[in-house]
């Protein structure tokens, strides 16, 4: 008898997921009865009767075959029977070392007994030695090819232990052939047929069973009734399980069976009654407490299902389902290390299980072992095709590991097989969605939709893309359906806060984000996007208490570490931020925006070196980071180095043509450099995309005025000044467009405008000197420039201002001072050198005097020789 008719013999648990696994008490035909020992001994028989016969009672085959073997016969034909009958015994009882040693004895007294090679083969493929049960059973079809028991037995060992489909129908196809009365091997290639959905050939065969098999009646009745099952013929499959049972109440095997129909049906409470009469029945039989276990863990009551499934093993250790089953209560429980414990056991039994690989893959997922939970997917998919949800979740796990285009095949195939997965769809469209391919994530969500109404996933996933795609009205819609479905989600929640915030509705989205930190106060994604509210509203203090609640929380949350640097920078914590950019960049070391952040704040505190390396970082993982290059562009105009600044810009640029600020920035490149037509091109360029854009208006009317373009300046400084008539810097600006022009009091007019709104800006409060200069009001000149000097202390241009101021005092000492000043402060400042000539000259220090012209005239050879 194979391993498979063991199992047939000994029925296992009918595992719930696959109704083709089935479990029945059906044995090889019977050549001849078994007498019992006592009736052996009264007729002094000394030998045992055909090594073929049913095991009918395996203690009574055991002992008269013990006796018969105890007398030594001296044929050893003889013999071999006697020691594979009473193996056979000893296997049906699963003493595999009995039964093993009476199969090697029977070999060693007889080689050519090929039913002892079938006999140790059933007991190495039970006890997972798969390749040496086919070697031996190919010995005894050596011996005998038309052995039809060695081939249903090989024939099962290559179905349910190496899982090779068509070599298992060539052996039960020969069995047949080889005797179309063997009832059994009918049996075994209907259950075949099942298990591969070919129900017509299925139902033929267990007919065929019927027909050839009375003893096993009942066996094939049943299988038909798995038939019935999986076909949906739910009356019929009942009908005849209450047939069955109804002429053979004391049958555990149909009591089980009918157990597992109602399992099947979702009648628990029949289910449990059935198996618990099965127990009652036969209280060494494990199946029935597999069923009574799943009934009861599907009823809520997981302790009782464990305890089930605890005895089930006990009795039979190596019961598949049984470690399946209690592998799923573990795993439902939170026990994952002891679920996986049975799923391994379950495979070291049989690793082409393919139910035991797709569980042990759902414990790996629990533990987020994308990896392996992939193997393990990949393995199920391969033992079974057909399994939708094995397909799904290959699809899932290779979206976790990245690899889209691979999952997208998985999501495919498993809704090819089962077209209204709704999860399977949606995470379809989620592969779709992070590639950006909205049309078809969108698709797929409705769809989902449509299917199920009443699946918040689907409209939660369907706003993110709404979202994404930018119609904040539709994913409004969608994540308050997502919220009336499923009141607590607090992500959504929190995206359908965003989406108000994206609308610039901050008032829901802050109602939003109060009503989620309600429900969960500690969750982060909350209190990072309500301080993201509180930041572009420019209440960066309030945003901090967000971001600082958040990292309390979550210490190296990257996102809260840089929104807060943001906020830090913007309040002039500049060292502060810098720490916080610093952090997040090595928690997300390929995240170019925590370096650019980075290299913007070292900007800011002066370390310009140390910036550019971070910029370059930022720039190498990602080469068109626009803020980057325009960023890296200020760090090099600053440093003087112009060309390098005008690439970075024209880069940015290239990358953003319609920026104005960039083109601003670009414009000051220019300028600097000397370049002033080109920085006219830029800042009238930047003041077509935004006419209202001042800073422009300011640097392009003081370019034209270098350019000697005073009625052009004087008109962009008019056009400013429509727009923010008390802007300072364009009402210095005008001033100056007046002093050239001769228009002193005019000048001095706007200059104390700009001063009045900006008391202490140096630039105006010199400018005014000056004209006050020009217009001989000395005094007034000297506290404007005193007043220059206290707001920008050492400026150069201001010192020799007011050196000449007092030169024409002819306070020559304090003209010689702050002209000393204003060369040390600028060493190559010639006009200063020239006005010292002067004024050395003037306190008889004509060496003095010579040497300032000399030098005066080497740094500008433009300069006379001489100056007043």
């Amino acid at each position: 008898m194979s391993a498979v008719a063991k199992r047939l013999a000994s029925p296992g648990c009918l595992n719930l997921a696959s109704v083709a696994i089935i479990c029945a008490a059906m044995l090889s035909p019977a050549r001849a009865d078994v007498p019992s020992p006592a009736a052996a001994k009264a007729s002094g028989a000394t030998v045992c009767p055909d090594q073929r016969a049913d095991v009918a009672d395996p203690e009574e085959a055991i002992a008269f075959c013990t006796h018969v073997i105890d007398g030594k016969p001296q044929d050893s034909k003889q013999l071999a029977n006697a020691l594979v009958s009473r193996g056979k015994a000893q296997y049906v009882q699963q003493n595999y070392d009995a039964a093993l040693s009476d199969a090697n004895a029977a070999i060693q007294a007889d080689p050519s007994d090929a039913a002892a090679f079938t006999l140790r083969g059933d007991v190495e493929d039970d006890t997972g030695k798969h390749d040496a049960a086919i070697a031996d059973y190919d010995a005894a079809l050596k011996i005998d090819p038309r052995d039809a028991v060695a081939l249903t037995s090989r024939g099962g060992t290559w179905y349910y232990s190496m899982h090779d489909v068509e070599k298992a129908r060539r052996d039960y196809d020969a069995a047949i052939a080889a005797d179309p009365d063997m009832a059994f091997a009918y049996y075994q290639r209907s259950r075949l047929e099942t298990d591969r959905n070919e129900y017509d050939a299925a139902m033929k065969d267990a007919d065929a069973s019927l027909a050839h098999g009375a003893r096993n009646h009942a066996a094939a009745e049943r299988q038909r009734c798995v038939i019935f099952e999986a076909t949906n013929r739910f009356d019929e499959a009942l009908k005849v399980l209450n047939a069955l049972i109804s002429a053979h109440p004391d049958d555990s095997v149909s009591l089980a069976y009918r157990a597992n129909f109602y399992a099947l049906t979702k009648d628990y409470k029949s289910a449990v009654r059935d198996s618990g009469q099965a127990i009652a029945l036969n209280p060494k039989f494990a199946w029935p407490y597999v069923l009574r276990g799943d009934a009861t863990r599907q009823m809520g009551e997981g302790d009782k299902g464990a305890k089930d499934y605890d005895t089930a093993l006990r009795l039979d250790p190596t019961n598949l389902d049984a470690l399946i089953d209690r592998g799923n209560l573990r795993l439902d429980s939170g026990q994952t290390d002891l679920a996986l414990a049975d799923y391994n056991a379950a495979l070291a039994r049989d690793d082409g299980n393919s139910a035991a690989h797709f569980d042990r893959g759902l414990a790996y997922e629990a533990m987020k072992n994308h990896a392996a939970a992939l193997d393990d997917f990949t393995k199920a998919v391969a033992l079974d095709p057909s399994d939708a949800d094995a397909q799904y979740k290959q699809g899932a796990e290779l979206k976790a590991l990245g690899r889209d285009e691979d999952a997208l095949k998985s999501f495919d195939a498993a809704l090819k097989l089962k077209p209204d997965d709704v999860d399977a769809i949606v995470d379809r469209g989620n592969v779709y969605l992070a590639r950006k391919d909205y049309d078809r994530a969108l698709a797929d969500y409705s769809l989902a939709v449509k299917l199920d109404p009443n699946s918040s996933a689907a409209y939660f996933d369907r706003g993110l893309a709404r979202s994404d795609k930018g119609d904040q009205a539709a994913a409004i819609a969608d994540f308050t359906t997502a919220l009336r479905l499923d009141p607590t989600d607090v992500t959504a929640i929190d995206d359908l806060g965003e989406a108000y915030a994206a609308t610039g509705d901050d008032v829901n989205a802050l109602r939003r984000f109060e009503e989620g930190l309600k429900i969960d106060p500690k969750d982060v994604p909350l209190l990072i996007d309500r301080g993201l509210v509180a930041q572009r509203r420019n209440d960066d203090a309030h945003a901090l208490v967000d971001f600082n609640a958040a990292l309390a929380i979550e210490p190296e949350n990257a996102a809260a570490l840089y929104d807060r640097g943001l906020s830090l920078h913007a309040t002039g914590k500049h060292a502060e931020a810098l720490k916080d950019f610093e952090k997040a960049a090595t928690l997300e070391p390929n995240d170019p925006d925590n370096l650019y952040e980075e290299g913007k704040v070292l900007h800011a505190l002066q370390r310009d070196d140390e910036a550019l390396k971070s910029l370059d970082a930022a720039l190498k993982l990602k080469p068109d980071h626009v803020h980057a290059l325009v960023m890296r562009g200020n760090v090099y105009l600053d440093k003087d180095k112009n060309d390098l600044a005008l690439a970075d810009y024209s880069a940015a640029l290239a990358l953003d043509p319609k920026d104005g600020i960039i083109l601003f920035d670009r414009g000051l490149a220019y300028a600097d450099k000397g370049d002033l037509t080109a920085a006219i091109a830029d800042f009238t360029a930047a003041l077509s995309i935004d006419p209202k854009d001042i800073d422009s208006i300011v640097h392009l009317s003081e370019v034209l005025m270098d350019k000697d373009d005073q009625a052009g300046a004087l008109s962009r400084i008019e056009s400013g000044l429509k727009i923010d008539p008390k802007n300072v810097s364009l009402l210095i600006d005008r001033g100056l467009v007046e002093w050239r022009s001769d228009k002193y009091d005019a000048a001095i007019a706007d200059y104390t405008s700009a001063l009045q709104s900006d008391p202490t800006n140096w630039a105006g409060l010199y400018d005014r000197g000056l004209v006050l200069h020009r217009q001989s009001r000395y005094d007034a000149a000297i506290r404007d420039l005193d007043a220059a000097l206290a707001s920008s202390a050492n400026n150069a241009e201001v010192l020799e201002e007011r050196g000449s101021v007092y030169f024409d005092l002819e306070d020559n000492t304090r003209a010689k001072a702050d002209l000393d000043a204003a060369i040390a402060a600028k060493p190559g400042y010639a006009e200063a050198f020239k006005k010292r000539a002067s004024v050395r000259e003037k306190l008889g220090d004509a060496a003095g005097a010579a040497a300032d012209r000399a030098e005066a005239q080497r740094l500008d050879p433009a300069a006379a020789p001489a100056g007043k």
